[in-house]
């Protein structure tokens, strides 16, 4: 398969695009300014995480060319469920952080959403020409015992991301089981978000001669 145009992402998450980069799908990186806290957190995490995708999409800033009149734009966002039904985003400090990965230890349902859209330039204006909103769900369960803590925020980005969940590289040592897409939980699920892109041509096939 071959890209022609590169994908426009709309997020400032360092694990979204290191997992499109793994996958060889080249991208640029956009500017969006969304408000988060702005959505409805009372609706259902499948709902409130459509619904940032959809703000993000919202505020990003699609550059005009005079040569490129197709552009195809990603955002997504993630959120974690604990086992009462509450949502969690990024934990705001270490004590809510430590709160977190301690509920984790009971399960945990990670939701990713995603909005993505075909847009067209018509008259240096970006319209959507296609769009494709999906959310996916994983559940894992990951335990810290209490001394490892401090050790687990030395050595990954668990303020950064939702629940405080990061379960690449050092922190893959404390998952015991996923059921579901494991990047989904790092914030992008990969397969779906192919899909999406091949139902809106983004790829085109070639044949090897």
């Amino acid at each position: 398969m071959q890209q022609h145009q590169p994908l426009y992402l709309a997020s400032q998450s360092r694990m979204r695009k290191h997992l499109l980069s793994l996958s060889k799908i080249f991208f640029i990186e956009l500017p969006q300014s969304a408000d988060e806290s702005a959505c409805d957190w009372t609706l259902p995490a499948a709902e409130v995480v459509g619904a940032i995708a959809r703000s993000k999409m919202d505020y990003a800033t699609v550059p005009t060319s005079h040569t490129t009149k197709c552009a195809y734009v990603l955002t997504a966002d993630t959120l974690c469920v604990d086992t009462k039904g509450k949502v969690h985003g990024k934990p705001a400090n270490e004590q809510e952080a430590r709160a977190m990965l301690a509920l984790w230890r009971l399960g945990c349902t990670v939701i990713t959403g995603f909005c993505l859209d075909k847009k067209i330039n018509h008259n240096d204006i970006w319209l959507t020409e296609e769009r494709i909103e999906q959310s996916v769900s994983s559940t894992i369960n990951m335990s810290i015992p209490d001394e490892w803590i401090a050790y687990y925020f030395e050595n990954t980005p668990s303020f950064h991301v939702a629940g405080g969940m990061a379960i690449e590289e050092y922190g893959c040592q404390f998952v015991h089981s996923i059921n579901g897409s494991y990047s989904n939980i790092l914030g992008l699920p990969l397969f779906e978000v192919r899909e999406a892109l091949s139902k809106l041509n983004f790829f085109s096939a070639s044949l090897a001669s």
